[in-house]
């Protein structure tokens, strides 16, 4: 997911998830059986106010199902939108989501050894 933020709205955007939904997502971490987020801000080529957001996937049975046990599934409704209600309003510009899948026959990671494979 790549979200585009407003010109000098970055320390909001990042405040949001420093203390609201990172913080929450620890806490639920668990029960939500998420492999993993990482949020990054880019630094060197692209716009200089875009962050790149990445969540692994198990399998695309977890995406036909909407993702693995959500924040507001977890912390019930109220809280959820409790905290989606202190999200910085007008701080995205530009949100795009793209899934995608790894291929290990077309990477540049090792290979197994085809001996092993017979």
């Amino acid at each position: 997911r790549w979200q585009t933020v407003a010109p000098g709205r970055t320390t909001e955007y990042e405040d949001y998830f420093k203390n609201l939904e990172i913080p929450a997502r620890r806490k639920t971490a668990e029960q939500s059986n998420m492999l993993g987020q990482w949020r990054f801000r880019l630094r060197f080529g692209g716009a200089v106010n875009q962050y790149l957001m990445l969540r692994p996937m198990a399998s695309y049975a977890e995406q036909d199902e909407g993702g693995t046990k959500g924040l507001g599934q977890i912390l019930g409704a109220a809280e959820y939108k409790k905290m989606n209600d202190q999200f910085p309003k007008g701080a995205i510009l530009q949100d795009e989501a793209y899934l995608i899948r790894y291929r290990p026959d077309l990477s540049i990671t090792p290979q197994t050894n085809t001996a092993e494979q017979k």
